[in-house]
């Protein structure tokens, strides 16, 4: 299975193994290294790429640190500490409610595109071994835990937009593939809602991007960058109406990317409910993505009574924050 230790532990030996792959990035980091002190000498808080590709100069030196977040033990100081504890927590939790908890954590932009901040990177082994080193200490506790990294890298090989090259943002396009990666282990469950099932529709719709990283750019180099269009994949019912979450569902859908898009019927919510043939319920409160674990666990919040999976899809990046 995708999800399993065995899987993630192929992707491993795809490049030697933990420690063989951290020394085979260590040319990739001395340059980012470098990258980052001549873009620390410049105006902005951001840096022009290759390929129009904006990134944001916080992100250089994580990128960078592979070694910061490799360790051979996630007990033995992994920089993820709290919210790998954090993510445990609230699996053991649920799982005493006999709810089953499904983790997807988005790799990080900078880690899918570095080649588009340093071109030779395209001829190294993929950087986002944190990301797959942090997945494993999941599954090794027992956690569900999907790896989306090495089909968001197939993706992004084929052309498909998993990251704009302008805005930061997460497209409607790559919660789509989360909701067709994560709804087959739904199934696996044996989820049944006969009385909420609806017919849903999935349509396309091109609008312009609201380019939010070029304000990050100095004024010259801002006017050399092209538009950029957003594929929304929009969600309707057989009502024609955006999808709306149900109130109570067998299926709760989590963190940041639950409801992003709401407004637009494209959210994380709406795009698994088209895949599960049933509208998923989300959470009524807005929360950072740090903040779930504890509120499930000490709030236990209506939405749980109904529930049997919980899914919490958030952005790598968020690991890093406090809170957890």
């Amino acid at each position: 299975a995708k999800n399993s230790l065995d899987h993630v532990r192929q992707q491993m030996a795809l490049y030697g193994g933990v420690a063989a792959w951290a020394k085979s990035l260590y040319p990739l980091q001395k340059n980012l290294g470098r990258i980052h002190r001549e873009a620390e000498k410049k105006e902005g808080s951001a840096i022009q790429g290759h390929g129009q590709y904006i990134f944001q100069k916080v992100d250089l030196p994580y990128v960078r640190n592979v070694r910061d977040f490799v360790r051979t033990s996630t007990e033995d100081g992994l920089a993820y500490q709290p919210a790998f504890r954090a993510l445990l927590k609230l699996d053991r939790t649920l799982a005493v409610r006999g709810i089953e908890l499904i983790l997807a954590p988005l790799p990080d932009r900078a880690h899918l595109y570095v080649d588009k901040i340093y071109k030779p990177a395209i001829n190294l082994p993929p950087s986002y071994l944190p990301h797959t080193r942090f997945i494993a200490a999941l599954l090794e506790h027992g956690a569900i835990v999907v790896d989306l990294a090495p089909l968001l890298r197939h993706r992004r090989s084929e052309g498909a937009p998993v990251y704009w090259r302008t805005d930061y943002g997460v497209p409607s396009y790559t919660l789509g593939e989360v909701a067709h990666y994560v709804a087959p282990l739904l199934r696996d469950i044996d989820l049944t809602s006969a009385e909420l099932d609806v017919e849903f529709t999935l349509f396309k719709e091109e609008l312009p991007l609201h380019q939010g990283a070029l304000p990050a750019l100095p004024s010259a180099q801002q006017a050399t960058i092209g538009p950029e269009t957003r594929t929304m994949l929009r969600v309707r019912d057989q009502d024609n109406n955006l999808f709306s979450a149900a109130e109570r569902s067998p299926v709760l859908v989590v963190g940041s990317m639950a409801r992003k898009y709401e407004e637009l019927g494209a959210s994380l919510a709406a795009q698994l409910s088209h895949a599960l043939g049933f509208p998923a319920s989300t959470l009524g409160t807005a929360l950072e993505d740090q903040e779930v674990p504890r509120h499930l666990i000490e709030a236990n919040p209506p939405e749980l009574e109904s529930a049997r999976a919980v899914v919490f899809c958030f952005p790598e990046y968020a690991l890093v924050r406090a809170g957890w």
